[in-house]
C-alpha cells in the first residue's frame, strides 16, 4: 500500500467526522475494523461502529477540528502514525487536545485505529 493511499484513507476518516458524513467514515473502514479510543473505549466491527455513530449523533456531539500535523509510515507493515490536533463538543462541553493515532491497513481499508491523547497546551516545569 502506498503512503498516499494511507493518508487519503485517514483523511477521509477525519474529514467524515468533521463533516458528520457517516458514509464517508464507514466507507474507509474494513468490516472487521477495531478502534481503541484514548479513554479506553473499544469498538469492534462495523455494526458497533454504526451504533457508536448513531449514539454520538443522538447526543448532539460534533467534531469541529481534526487537523493532521505530522505523519509517519511503515509501508512494509501497512502501518501509519498520525499526530493531530482535535476539538469537539460533547453535549455542552468543549474539548480540545492534541493526540496521535496508530493506524493499521488491510486491503486498501483501515483495519484498526489506536488513539492517544495529550494536553493541547505544553508547559515547561523547569523554565
Amino acid at each position: 500500500m502506498k503512503r498516499q493511499n494511507m493518508l487519503k484513507l485517514f483523511k477521509q476518516y477525519t474529514e467524515g467526522w468533521k463533516e458528520w458524513n457517516k458514509a464517508m467514515i464507514l466507507g474507509c473502514l474494513d468490516t472487521n475494523f477495531i478502534i481503541t479510543e484514548f479513554n479506553g473505549k473499544c469498538f469492534s466491527g462495523i455494526e458497533q461502529i454504526r451504533r457508536w455513530l448513531s449514539d454520538w449523533e443522538k447526543e448532539g456531539n460534533r467534531v469541529s477540528q481534526w487537523d493532521i500535523k505530522n505523519e509517519y509510515y511503515d509501508l512494509d507493515s501497512k502501518v501509519a502514525v498520525f499526530e493531530w490536533e482535535f476539538s469537539c463538543m460533547i453535549g455542552s462541553d468543549k474539548h480540545h487536545f492534541k493526540g496521535s493515532s496508530i493506524v493499521k491497513y488491510h486491503k486498501n481499508l483501515i483495519k484498526e485505529v489506536r488513539e492517544y491523547q495529550m494536553e493541547a497546551e505544553c508547559y515547561y516545569p523547569y523554565g
